[in-house]
């Protein structure tokens, strides 16, 4: 017989650390047992944009893979709300980090 999985870790998932290697336009849907969450990623010319929407609040933390330093980052709230600068840093390995507060949709905006 089998063994009861267990969700490793325990619990919900704060922070979520997504791991983005943006290319055009892509969709992912993380299904927990708290409910789903859509996250959408788009590139072009001038940037990348990210945006997520789901049941659960927590924070998030996003690394976009193989990018040069941008000019500008912005956080939006996905109901219209006017964005505001974050904080962001590039890690040693040319990836972009960029911390997330506490929330359960959003927008992130990426300038070159």
């Amino acid at each position: 017989m089998m063994e009861k999985g267990n969700r490793i870790p325990g619990g919900t998932i704060d922070p979520l650390i997504l791991d983005v290697y943006p290319h055009g336009v892509s969709q992912y849907l993380l299904n927990e047992d708290e409910g789903s969450t859509v996250i959408t990623c788009q590139e072009n010319s001038k940037g990348i944009e990210i945006d997520w929407n789901g049941k659960i609040e927590r924070r998030m933390t996003i690394l976009f893979r193989q990018q040069n330093p941008p000019t500008k980052v912005v956080s939006e709230e996905t109901d219209g709300k006017p964005g505001v600068e974050c904080q962001w840093k590039m890690d040693e390995d040319g990836s972009l980090r960029i911390q997330v507060e506490k929330t359960n949709s959003g927008r992130i905006r990426v300038e070159r």
